[in-house]
This record gives C-alpha cells, structure tokens and sequence, in this order.
C-alpha cells in the first residue's frame, strides 16, 4: 500500500503542478492583455488631453477676440457720439447761416441791387453757375455779429461774346472778435462796359 500511497500523492502533485502551471499560462495571457489594454487607455488618455489643450487654447483665443472687439465697439460707440455732437453742431451752423446770409440778402434787396458784386463793379449781372467751394470754419450762434470781405481773384472776358465776362471771387466772413468763419469762392457772370 505504501506505493499506492506515493503513487497517489505523486499523481496529485503532477496534477497540482499542471494546474499551476495551466493558470500561471493564463495568467500570462492575462497579464498581457491588461497591459495591452492599458496602453490603449493611455494612448486615448494622451490624446484627450491633446485635445483638451487643443480647445483650451482656443477658447483663450476666443476670449482675446472677444475684449478686442468689445474694444473695439467701445470705440465706435464714442466716435458716433461725437460725429453725433458734430453732426450737431453743423446743423446750428447751417441754421444760423442760412438767417445770415438771408439778411444779407434782404439788405442787399433793399438797398436796390440784388448783386454785391454788381453793387462793387457798377455792372449789371447775368446770373452766376453757382458756388465754387463753400467752407465753413468755426462755428457761427445767435447773436454773432459777422462782417464780410469780397475780393476779385480774377476776371475772364467770354471767348464767345464780347459784350460778357466771367468775375471769380472770394469771400470771407468774420465774427466779432475777427476770426474767420467762412470762406466761399464763386464766380458770376456780367456784362463788360465800354464793349
């Protein structure tokens, strides 16, 4: 019976050996597998946070973007408010130019010539093609006392018709305190004497 003992304890550890060593294979296998799978884990890890770098940076640019035309609408907002004040300002001018000029109109209806530049030649005029340049220089309010100045530039006879001439001038007009606040260039036409 001794040798069936033995044999028998011989035969479980053989069994025993090759049960370990049939585990200690899969574990093996399963050993690699995990590592296998961890190293795609960290491969999709690496570039998810590539791709969050990726979209952190953007998003700091997007911001950065954003102050800037923030910024930039500041600015547009402060620059309409004083082409606004400006816009403003023009209109009052004009306002109080066109009273100016109609009550240096009327005075010159008046006084029987409609024509200052006819009053200053002795000439009778033939109409005018209009107002060359127009500029006006510094604000002009109510109550503003204005004097004016026309000074002959230059004179033309007409190469078709000697009888008539082209008269260019400009004009100038100042407030109170001498400061010039507008200028005009025009040019009329008129009969010449001794043709």
């Amino acid at each position: 019976m001794r040798g069936g003992w033995e044999s028998r304890l011989a035969l479980g550890l053989a069994f025993a050996a090759a049960v370990m060593l049939g585990a200690s294979l899969a574990g093996a296998q399963g050993t690699a597998k995990l590592r296998q799978h961890q190293r795609v884990l960290a491969t999709r890890s690496h570039t998810a946070l590539l791709g969050l770098y990726a979209l952190d940076s953007r998003l700091a640019q997007a911001r950065s973007e954003l102050v800037r035309i923030h910024a930039l609408a500041d600015r547009l907002r402060v620059e309409q408010e004083q082409v606004r004040q400006e816009l403003t300002v023009v209109g009052r001018n004009v306002k109080v130019s066109q009273r100016v000029l109609g009550e240096h109109l009327r005075t010159l209806y008046e006084e029987g010539e409609p024509n200052a530049i006819a009053i200053l030649l002795g000439s009778a005029s033939l109409g005018s093609p209009g107002v060359e340049e127009l500029r006006w220089t510094a604000p002009v309010r109510p109550g503003d006392t204005l004097t004016g100045r026309s000074t002959i530039t230059d004179t033309q006879p007409s190469k078709t018709n000697a009888s008539r001439g082209t008269v260019f001038t400009t004009n100038e007009v100042y407030n109170q305190n001498g400061e010039l606040v507008m200028t005009l260039k025009a040019r009329g036409f008129f009969a010449r004497k001794g043709v």
